[in-house]
């Protein structure tokens, strides 16, 4: 009974669907984490429902995030030469989010890119944000095993990479362009302090959502992507076409929509 509750707020309160984690990775997790404050599965499980510390050090370890460096990798060639572009046209910085952000792969693969089409860093604004704060620590950190480069060419890689104790290091100025915060999407009062952004990167959580929760997450990302702004999703994601308040465009295989004015008031 009291699993059965623990993964009802993890539902509710991240949008994951306990289906999509796995019994085996939940009660792993659970047992590992009793085991290090040594406490007995009902004293844990309680502990996680009262304690919101707790509760984040349990989504820690049942969130294993997978990505590498340009993941779909004509995305991030596309949005490169679309922002060169458009700051021909204008001053101020284009603003991008990347959420789930993980251990930073994506967020980083954009700011190489516009790196290397010229754009300079004061012309461009890019945050990052994940539930997890393990995830965010390996971001701000920036140090990658081989399996975070498949997609990148050695040219890159040699470029922005240097040999360090445990991996590969980012160029600290790359690290330098990127900020990185712990979030939820869920939650309603995420970044309200920010202004909307050109671009958000949404890829590959949706599937991972229960559909209410797919139908939350939406509300927020409305509020984030400015009119006109883009939002990439994953390409095993979409958004139904009857929400008018996205279209598709660009090329198929960037799985990109534009923000239209629909809801405005």
């Amino acid at each position: 009974m009291m699993l059965n509750t623990l993964l009802a707020t993890v539902q509710d309160r991240t949008g994951m669907d306990p289906a999509t984690l796995g019994l085996c990775s939940v009660q792993h997790a659970i047992e590992t984490r009793r085991k290090q404050l040594d406490l007995s599965e009902l004293e844990y499980l309680r502990l996680v429902q009262e304690s919101s510390t707790e509760f984040v050090h349990f989504v820690n370890q049942i969130v294993v995030p997978e990505t590498w460096f340009f993941r779909g990798g004509e995305v991030f060639t596309h949005i490169a030469e679309v922002i060169r572009q458009v700051m021909n046209s204008r001053t101020t910085p284009f603003r991008v989010l990347s959420l789930p952000c993980s251990t930073g792969e994506e967020p980083y693969s954009l700011a190489i890119a516009l790196t290397e089409r010229g754009v300079p860093q004061r012309l461009r604004s890019i945050d990052g944000v994940d539930l997890s704060s393990t995830a965010i620590e390996a971001a701000r950190r920036g140090i990658y095993g081989e399996l975070s480069f498949r997609q990148t060419t050695p040219e890159l890689k040699s470029r922005y990479f240097r040999i360090v104790p445990g991996g590969l290091q980012l160029d600290p100025l790359i690290r330098e362009s990127v900020q990185f915060q712990v979030g939820n999407l869920l939650d309603p009062g995420l970044l309200l302090w920010q202004k909307p952004y050109d671009l958000v990167f949404c890829r590959n959580l949706f599937i991972y959502f229960s559909p209410e929760a797919r139908q939350r997450g939406l509300t927020v990302l409305v509020r984030l992507v400015t009119p006109g702004g883009l939002l990439a999703v994953g390409h095993a994601e979409s958004i139904p076409a009857t929400d008018t308040r996205f279209e598709r465009t660009g090329p198929l295989g960037c799985f990109l929509y534009r923000r239209t004015r629909e809801g405005i008031a």
